[in-house]
């Protein structure tokens, strides 16, 4: 698979600051993890959302898997508008600045498109909140070729559609680092 990355706030400067080599480190390797995937694996029993997810399992071991970005939630509601796939903190002991990294994989109905930047938004605002730390966030979507190829549906967000969304409708409201890897 290829990726591409657009970059949303001071996500591309961060990158490139010596604060920013954790952040780095691991954005390259959930880049790298997606470019190992097999595509001539896809077919209509084994779709393209669970081979990625399954791609990413053993290189993000150390990262914790459906965070949920609030502890208040009402009773037997669902969860998954508060729940981030991946999330790793930066734990080494040469660093001095906090870090925290976000990893949605943006592979559903296109109506999910401003959940998914609103908990990635606010799980960032709260961790900036609490340690003053940096946050930074990644999501992964589909190419138009991909989402084709991959058997979804045409319901399922792009990344076109994810940068737009990003850039226009919700601009007034991402404020942290954001990375936009579209896969094809």
């Amino acid at each position: 698979m290829k990726t591409s990355c657009e970059y949303f706030g001071n996500s591309a400067s961060l990158l490139d600051e010596p604060e920013g080599q954790w952040f780095r480190v691991q954005s390259e390797l959930v880049q790298k993890s997606l470019k190992s995937v097999d595509l001539n694996r896809i077919n209509p029993a084994m779709k393209a959302t669970e081979l990625i997810r399954q791609s990413l399992v053993n290189p993000l071991k150390p990262w914790s898997t459906k965070v949920l970005v609030t502890s208040v939630l009402p009773p037997n509601r669902a969860s998954s508008n508060y729940r981030i796939d991946y999330q790793a903190r930066n734990t080494e002991k040469s660093s001095s600045s906090k870090g925290l990294i976000s990893l949605e994989l943006a592979f559903d109905n296109r109506q999910a498109v401003g959940t998914n930047l609103l908990k990635l938004e606010s799980s960032a605002r709260q961790f900036v909140s609490d340690t003053k730390g940096i946050c930074m966030s990644l999501i992964v979507a589909p190419s138009q070729n991909l989402k084709e190829y991959g058997f979804w549906d045409n319901s399922v967000a792009t990344g076109a559609e994810y940068s737009w969304a990003i850039r226009k409708a919700y601009s007034f409201l991402i404020s942290h680092p954001l990375v936009l890897i579209t896969v094809s």
